[in-house]
């Protein structure tokens, strides 16, 4: 069961989304960096504002509950 997205957003108060992957592998595939990468860069960026200024992107785990939707 998917409980979360993965998404590389612009490093600027608007956070416009650049790239959407449903893991992190499928994240590392498109953006050519590895897993392990990108777990530093995830975690890194809730400790600080301006993490992703160098390379021009921010990546950020969304998770979410999974509800499934009844039929009426």
């Amino acid at each position: 069961m998917k409980n979360a997205i993965y998404i590389g957003v612009t490093p600027d108060e608007l956070e416009l989304p650049l790239v959407v992957a449903d893991n992190l592998q499928e994240l590392s595939e498109l953006t050519g960096l590895s897993k392990e990468v990108l777990t530093v860069a995830i975690s890194s960026d809730k400790h600080h504002k301006n993490s992703g200024c160098k390379r021009g992107i921010r990546f950020r785990k969304i998770k979410y509950k999974n509800k499934e939707l009844e039929n009426e």
